[in-house]
Order: structure tokens, then C-alpha cells, then sequence
């Protein structure tokens, strides 16, 4: 069986990275392969900082969360660790094939390196390995005429090549001479189901229903959003948070959550309020009632999955559209979405095999 090694973006402290890399190792592995990710640990988009002395408390209560994720990839991860572009370019272990993972690895505000990052395009010295992607994404970044010539390069070596939206597949055909089809395939964490998904999850019980917030950007939107919610079910409002103050209405912070903390607050919420991809995607998942708030600066994401899952009455934009929608999710027209994750599967074995 063949041997594969995937190269994402997993070292951040960002639940959507964490799991969608733990959830396309643990999909290949469960095929038979022998598969580990790579363990490039690639400098931090964004490093979020008190000033002193709340920087030292901030760290200090961090610290479980940082172990918390190490932990959860620590038996997927190689042991050598890559922590600069030119140690990857003369990359040699033994593995058949390559895949650059999912997440937004192409967009170059995600790479580290506020450039296009040559690990996450496999650009090394030797040409010995198979080269594929699955899900690759660039959010909803735009490459520029010298990002262009670069970028195209690294593609026109790739063996097969799929993408997580319609929007990558059609900049990465403006960018490129990439002649194979372009595939678009689902987020690797619906290689997972639910059940697979529940058997790893941490549970933190609450004796009432909760409403989940989790949020990236629109937080005022979706706070106005969840008090509203609130009175009309009386259901108390929960909320992920890697900061050290309540946000006013919240009734429950849970601290620096690891990725199966993550989980089970999604599983275990009657109604999840977000702005983000993973937290969409994990509602879908567990059939949960939830709106998703659009994010202005790349609504590419969501609107691409909740189209497949027939569900864009989720997607809002102001409280007026939040106030019309039911409560309830509607479920019954899934098979676009059972068929799309079926298609996916079939295309990553395909191209691990051809």
C-alpha cells in the first residue's frame, strides 16, 4: 500500500486547521495507507498580544490550549519538524505521494509568508515523488502578475489537482496552463461523519440548552443575533473564547478549547451561530439548527457548501433575514451533499491510485 505524506497548514491554534488535517490523515488511514502529515511548522498568520503585564496571564492560560492541539495530531505528524522553506526544498523521506491538503495552503496571506508559499505548492529540489492536492483553497485571494508566474509554475508540476470552491478552480485556470480537469471536492472534515466524529469529541455538559457562538469577525452581528434567539427559547448563550473578558449578554465562556473540546460544544448545541467555514461545515455535519453570517471579504466558502447542501437560507447578512429564518434546519434535501462526498472520496483515491 502506498505511502502518503500531507503537507497543510496545521501547526496554527485554529480548530478548522487542526481538524481538517487530523480528518484527511485519519480518512486515508482508514483506506489502508500508510499516511502521516508533515510537520512544517509555518510561521503564525496572526499572533494575538496583550501588552504587559495581561501578555504574561494570557500565555500562561493558553498554554493548555497549545497542548491541547499538539496533542490531538501529536500520532499524525512526522517526527522531524520543518520550520523553514529551504529544509522542505530538499525534502527526502520515504513516502509515493505528496498531497497538498486543504484549508487556504494557496492563499498567500495564509502561508506565513505573505507570499505564495512554495512548501505548501511541493516546489522541491528533486522531482521523486507524486504530487496531488485535495481541497486546496485560496480563500478568496486574487494573485497578482508576479505572483502569477511563479504560482503557475508550481501548479504545471502537480500530477492531479483538486479544490475546495469554484472560485480557486477558476483562478487557478486564469493563473495557470494546467491542462488536467480541476475537480472541486469537499472539506476533508466530511470524509468524517458524525459517528466518526462523536468517538473522538470531549463532551462539556451543560444541565440547559445552549445556543454556541463561535466567531471569527462579525461578533456584534452574531451577538445581537443570539440575544434575540435567547428570547425567544430562553436558551442560555454559550460562547468559545480565547480572550480574557465576557462579552456582555454571553451567559458562559468556555476557555481555550482544544479541537475536541470543539466538537463536542457543536455536537451537544441546540442552535450554533458562526461566521466561520469549519463551524458551518461541523453544523451540517451533526444536523444541527444553525445561520451561518456572511463574511464580507471572502463569502466564497460558505456559499459554495451551503449551495451543495441546499441550505443558503442559512447564509444572512443583517438581523432582519435572522428574525425570518425558522429555527429549525431543514435536512430533508441532502443528497446533492451525500453524493458530493461520495464524488470526492472516489476523485482522492483516484488520483492516489492512478
Amino acid at each position: 500500500m502506498k505511502k502518503i505524506g500531507i503537507v497543510t497548514i496545521h501547526s496554527d491554534l485554529h480548530y478548522g486547521a487542526a481538524l481538517q488535517a487530523y480528518a484527511l490523515c485519519a480518512y486515508l488511514k482508514e483506506k489502508g495507507y500508510e499516511t502521516k502529515i508533515i510537520n512544517y511548522i509555518k510561521i503564525p498568520n496572526v499572533k494575538y498580544r496583550y501588552h504587559f503585564p495581561k501578555n504574561i496571564a494570557y500565555e500562561l492560560m493558553n498554554y493548555p490550549r497549545y497542548i491541547k492541539y499538539r496533542r490531538f495530531l501529536k500520532s499524525m505528524v512526522t517526527k522531524r519538524k520543518y520550520k523553514a522553506v529551504e529544509d522542505f526544498y530538499n525534502f527526502s523521506e520515504d513516502f509515493d505521494v505528496l498531497c497538498t491538503g486543504s484549508d487556504q495552503v494557496w492563499n498567500p496571506r495564509c502561508g506565513g509568508l505573505n507570499k505564495p508559499n512554495p512548501v505548501y505548492f511541493l516546489n522541491l529540489k528533486q522531482r521523486k515523488y507524486k504530487k496531488i492536492s485535495y481541497a486546496a483553497s485560496l480563500g478568496a485571494y486574487k494573485y497578482n502578475d508576479q505572483e502569477k508566474e511563479i504560482v503557475s509554475k508550481w501548479i504545471n508540476d502537480y500530477d492531479h489537482i483538486s479544490v475546495r470552491e469554484e472560485y480557486s478552480k477558476s483562478e487557478i485556470i486564469r493563473v495557470s496552463s494546467y491542462k488536467q480537469d480541476i475537480p472541486v471536492v469537499i472539506d476533508p472534515t466530511f470524509l468524517l461523519n458524525k459517528e466518526d466524529w462523536s468517538k473522538i469529541c470531549h463532551n462539556i455538559i451543560f444541565k440547559e440548552s445552549y445556543i454556541l457562538i463561535y466567531h471569527l469577525d462579525n461578533i456584534s452581528l452574531i451577538r445581537e443575533c443570539a440575544l434575540q434567539l435567547k428570547k425567544k427559547t430562553g436558551w442560555k448563550i454559550v460562547m468559545m473564547s480565547n480572550k480574557l473578558f465576557r462579552l456582555e449578554g454571553v451567559d458562559v465562556n468556555v476557555h481555550f478549547c482544544g479541537p475536541k473540546e470543539f466538537i463536542g460544544l457543536i455536537k451537544n448545541a441546540q442552535y450554533i451561530l458562526t461566521d466561520s467555514f469549519h463551524g458551518t461545515a461541523f453544523s451540517i455535519n451533526f444536523r444541527k439548527n444553525f445561520a451561518t453570517i456572511l463574511k464580507a471579504d471572502n463569502p466564497y466558502r460558505c456559499k459554495s457548501l451551503l449551495d451543495k447542501a441546499k441550505l443558503n437560507d442559512r447564509l444572512i447578512n443583517n438581523i432582519q433575514e435572522f428574525n425570518q429564518l425558522p429555527i429549525e434546519t431543514d435536512y430533508s434535501h441532502m443528497e446533492d451533499l451525500d453524493a458530493f462526498i461520495n464524488k470526492s472520496k472516489e476523485t482522492l483515491l483516484k488520483f492516489i491510485e492512478e
